[in-house]
């Protein structure tokens, strides 16, 4: 989880982008704390290079799997002024039992990406 987690001056945790072979260590990491929220700040390419790894499908009923028994299915997608919402469920198969997290928001795993330029341009109007 190390690779993920950066302490800010005030304490609070940030997380980097998962990399090809961390993607199922960061979906352990936002199912054991809970989160109901990732803000994403980077397209998978930008400027031709690959700026992070494909850790949630990209198209709705799409799903992913990764190593660790980690599926992360593409449940749904909605555009609230300039958020793309995303809706995803995650689950972790656990040897003999499933661990699914789910959020209260509409019932579903609740992703906010945004576009960095966008994030830029907010910031620059405050």
């Amino acid at each position: 989880m190390t690779e993920f987690v950066a302490q800010n001056a005030q304490g609070r945790n940030r997380y980097k982008a998962p990399l090809p072979k961390t993607c199922p260590d960061f979906w352990y990491m936002v199912v054991q704390e809970k989160s109901c929220a990732i803000l994403m700040l980077c397209n998978f390419m930008e400027q031709n290079a690959k700026k992070c790894a494909e850790y949630f499908p990209a198209e709705e009923g799409g799903t992913l799997n990764f190593e660790g028994d980690v599926t992360v299915t593409a449940k749904g997608k909605e555009l609230v002024h300039i958020l793309n919402l995303k809706f995803f469920t995650v689950e972790i198969y656990l040897s003999f039992r499933s661990l699914q997290q789910l959020c209260s928001f509409k019932e579903d795993r609740c992703y906010l990406t945004y576009l960095s330029h966008i994030i830029s341009d907010l910031l620059n109007h405050t």
